[in-house]
């Protein structure tokens, strides 16, 4: 952190700085080692000054850019545990060459851009990352000031920089008030919508307290501690449902049924008659569910970019609907799901004993036979899925999230070669 930017950052959480690059304590530390590590692994082939970093140091680079004589062998890096990118990134719509992840006992601690040739000039590195990235974040502001303190000379106009003297101006900076338009912005600021056309969706299906999220959280770090862009899916079949949910439990109470969440009721009991869920009632409310779910996951899909992770997927969807809606004429909700729910290019399977799964999730409302009746329903219906990728989810946390890191990036890769 800069003395001399603390007034800017002082009123911020910590999800908010994070969102807008600023380094938690513990990216920091990886980002220093890391560039000690690549001015080690290249140091014959470096040209001086050649390692650039943000204006900000080291701590603050996620993407370090190495600038050398010659460019050293994929061989030498990958014995070095460092992870190539160029053919994810070419996947997914982003720049890739010369890209590494660089790699410290099993652990991705920040990215390189290794170039052969000389520096160019840092401004206007700053505005390029702004642009490929869309939007403008206090880490520009605060690089950009950073470098008018060094004397670097800035563009006359810039849709970058007049961006960052906004938000500048919002925060009660003054430094670069020369290019501001007057108005005061929130970062980040969003420059343009960036193009969706090239995403790479990797879905993560199982039980509860198989450990989605967790390996989710592992992967989405490991990528974006890489430099590769990514986004997250979530939602759960129900959720969501505001003014239904509502609707439905008055219409429940004049029909003389069960008010409570059915849901929660199967859940302790699997064999419970709930007559919500029988008949003509069952399948309107299931479809409807199914058509919310579907529509709430494709709001949030269009605005990802780069490997977008779902924190459920298809499998899930047709797992709670055999789980939920035992007996029903399902074949409606499952085109519905399988037809608008956006493609996985991969699905991560966390196979899981239903005991062990009941064991993380003390005081779940979901019972030992309903993990076992949805744990059989996964059975039937991955065969039928696609690039379905099983994990043992008893093993460490660490493990499967190195596993999947090597299969995402082994799967970019053939993508890349196909030409998909």
């Amino acid at each position: 952190m800069i003395d001399a930017d603390g007034d800017l950052l002082a009123a911020s959480s910590r999800s908010h700085l994070t969102r807008n690059g600023v380094p938690t304590a513990e990216q920091a530390s990886d980002r220093e080692l890391a560039y000690q590590l690549v001015t080690e692994v290249l140091s014959d082939l470096l040209l001086p000054d050649g390692l650039v970093c943000s204006p900000l140091g080291a701590a603050w680079t996620d993407v370090f850019e190495a600038y050398v004589r010659s460019e050293p062998t994929a061989e030498q890096l990958r014995e070095r545990g460092w992870l190539g990118v160029d053919r994810l990134l070419d996947n997914i719509g982003e720049a890739g060459s010369g890209h590494w992840m660089v790699v410290s006992d099993g652990r991705v601690l920040s990215g390189v851009s290794i170039k052969v040739g000389e520096a160019g000039d840092p401004v206007a590195g700053v505005i390029e990352r702004a642009l490929q990235r869309h939007e403008v974040r206090l880490r520009e502001v605060l690089e950009l000031r950073a470098l008018l303190r060094q004397g670097a000379a800035f563009p006359t106009a810039s849709d970058v920089v007049r961006a960052a003297a906004d938000v500048e101006t919002g925060l009660g900076g003054r430094e670069l008030v020369k290019w501001t338009s007057g108005r005061r912005l929130p970062a980040p600021v969003a420059l343009s919508r960036p193009s969706r056309g090239n995403r790479m969706v990797v879905a993560c299906s199982g039980v509860d307290g198989a450990g989605k999220t967790t390996l989710m959280d592992g992967l989405a770090r490991d990528l974006t501690s890489g430099g590769v862009p990514v986004s997250r899916v979530w939602l759960r079949p129900g959720m969501g449902l505001g003014w239904v949910a509502t609707l439905a439990q008055r219409a429940k109470r004049l029909l003389g049924m069960d008010p409570r969440p059915g849901i929660g009721v199967i859940a302790t009991d699997p064999e419970a008659a709930l007559r919500s869920r029988q008949g003509i009632v069952g399948w309107v409310w299931s479809v409807l569910i199914t058509a919310m779910f579907v529509a709430g996951l494709r709001r949030q899909y269009a605005e990802t970019r780069g490997v977008v992770l779902f924190d459920r997927h298809v499998a899930d969807a047709f797992a709670t609907l055999d789980f939920a809606y035992a007996g029903s004429d399902l074949r409606v909700q499952r085109w519905l799901a399988r037809t608008f729910i956006p493609a996985a290019d991969m699905v991560f399977y966390l196979d899981i004993p239903p005991d062990v799964a009941l064991a993380r999730k003390p005081g779940d409302m979901i019972g030992a036979s309903a993990i076992a009746s949805q744990i059989g329903a996964y059975q039937r219906w991955l065969p039928q899925l696609n690039h379905v990728h099983r994990l043992d989810a008893t093993e460490p946390a660490g493990v499967l999230a190195a596993e999947a890191l090597a299969r995402v990036l082994e799967h970019g890769s053939r993508r890349h070669e196909c030409g998909q």
